[in-house]
Parts: structure tokens; C-alpha cells; sequence
């Protein structure tokens, strides 16, 4: 079938970044967004890694165009504190290991440590990787001179992403189509699949067809739940970690806290 028109049904990050994709990728495609304008979308801080560069690249994303506009800052690394010791910590740094001038790879650290014993355990990404000085007092490199490391594609973020989902509404999805109402209902063919949504504004009624519909609603699943009954699928009983408290913590000291890391603490 070819698919000529698109109905995105939600904003919010997921939302703006589909129609961002299908704006640069798809321009011949008729492209609708149809989100609430009584239901804020959810979310404090969004934290990434290096992949959100694929994307970020593709769509001609530069870091100087977006990043003031979303409180956005870098992130080159992952700090777990009190994991192996109360009182330690050690880094998931980004990039790939720098393995210049090695004998047995990474076991060479190994024979370190067991000659010197009183080696720390966070010597051992200090030792491949070559912007763990940097990261530890707070700098960014964004070039691409550092051993196994390129800021185009390993340089995380730390963003806003409401704010970053409605900078890609206002400056990359010009020809989408923006409709503010709520989805009241949704019309399913004789096959059972979506032909039309329902919506209820001030003006009355109206329904929006189209070939392709994507659900972006978040947690209240419109179309995949409500409307196709695809069940939730809990993993439950794989992770134990099943809440969150999203919050913003003002800074104290800003040059000392605004880490170019996510710091990851373990709790009793």
C-alpha cells in the first residue's frame, strides 16, 4: 500500500521526533500531529547516550542550534558512586577504549593490578580512556583528536526534552500539520484496523483519516491499547526497579555540579 498521509496521535518528545524524521525523510508525505491541549506531557530531565547522535546527525542537528533552547548539556560518561564500595565510585566513560600500545589488550591492567594491589579500581578506565582527565574536572573535548573518541558520535546529552520536542515542532516539522483537540474516539475498519479518529473541540466533532497511524500518546497507549487492545507487556519479573521520582534540584554551586556525567547512586 502506499502511504500517502500519516496521523501521529501525541506530542512530546516521541511525537516531534517522529514527525521530525518523516519531515526530512518523507517530504512527499502528508503529515498530521494531533495532540491534546489539556494533557502536559511527561518528563523533568532526559539523559542519553552516544546513539542520540544518529538521529541528531541524520536530521542535520548541530549542537549550537538546539542546545541553549532545551538546558541542555553534555555528557561523556555514566559515574556509578557507591556500587562497589559505600563511598566509591567508578565511570562508564564513552567512546571506545584506546588499546595503543598494549601486549595483552585489556588483561594488561590486570597483571597491574596484581603487581600493584593498592591500584584503584577507577585507574582502570583512566588507563583507556584518554578524556577521563577532562571528564573528572568537568571539561568537554568536542573534537576529534582524543584516541578512540569522536564528540560527534560518543558526546552525549543531558536535555529538557519537552523543550526539545517543541524546538523540533518550531523549526523542523514546518510542514506538519497541528491540531490541538482530543481524541474522543477512534473508528476501526472491517478488518479491525484504525480508519479514522475521532476528535471533540470547541468547534464540534471531527475525524481524520489517513493511511498510516502512529501512537506517540505515551502511557495512556490511545491506539495500540484502547483502540487495538495490544496488551501491556510488564517486566516485572526481570527488573526490580520499577519507579521514579522525576524532580528538579536547583544548583549549589553550578560550575561544581553541572557534571558532564550522569551520576547513577546506589541506595540501600
Amino acid at each position: 500500500m502506499q502511504i500517502n498521509s500519516v496521523i501521529i496521535v501525541g506530542g512530546g518528545s516521541s511525537g516531534w521526533f517522529t514527525a521530525s524524521a518523516l519531515s526530512k525523510h518523507c517530504p512527499e508525505i502528508d503529515v498530521t500531529l494531533i495532540e491534546s491541549p489539556d494533557s502536559p506531557t511527561i518528563g523533568v530531565g532526559e539523559s542519553t547516550l552516544g546513539h542520540i547522535n544518529l538521529f541528531f546527525n541524520n536530521l542535520g542537528m548541530e549542537d549550537e542550534d538546539w542546545m541553549a533552547s532545551c538546558n541542555a548539556t553534555y555528557k561523556a560518561s555514566i559515574k556509578f558512586t557507591d556500587f562497589h564500595v559505600k563511598g566509591e565510585s567508578f565511570h562508564y566513560p564513552f567512546g571506545f577504549e584506546d588499546r595503543n600500545n598494549l601486549v595483552y589488550g585489556k588483561d594488561d591492567w590486570f597483571f597491574k593490578k596484581w603487581m600493584y594491589p593498592e591500584t584503584p579500581w577507577n585507574d582502570f578506565t583512566r588507563s583507556f580512556s584518554a578524556q577521563m582527565p577532562l571528564i573528572e574536572t568537568n571539561k568537554i573535548y568536542t573534537g576529534d583528536k582524543i584516541p578512540s573518541y569522536n564528540s560527534k558520535t560518543d558526546l552525549a546529552y543531558h536535555m529538557d526534552a519537552t523543550l526539545l520536542g517543541n524546538w523540533m515542532r518550531d523549526n523542523l516539522c514546518d510542514k506538519v500539520t497541528h491540531i490541538k483537540e482530543n481524541i474522543t474516539g477512534v473508528v476501526l475498519d472491517k478488518d479491525g484496523a484504525i480508519e479514522v479518529v475521532v476528535t471533540d473541540s470547541e468547534h464540534g466533532q471531527n475525524g481524520y483519516d489517513a493511511d498510516l497511524f502512529i501512537d506517540c500518546s505515551g502511557f495512556r497507549s490511545l491506539l495500540l491499547g484502547e483502540a487495538l487492545g495490544v496488551p501491556f507487556e510488564p517486566y516485572s519479573d526481570l527488573l526490580i526497579n520499577n519507579k521514579a521520582w522525576a524532580t528538579h534540584i536547583p544548583y549549589i554551586d553550578r560550575n561544581k555540579q553541572m557534571e558532564p556525567f550522569t551520576n547513577c547512586t546506589a541506595l540501600d
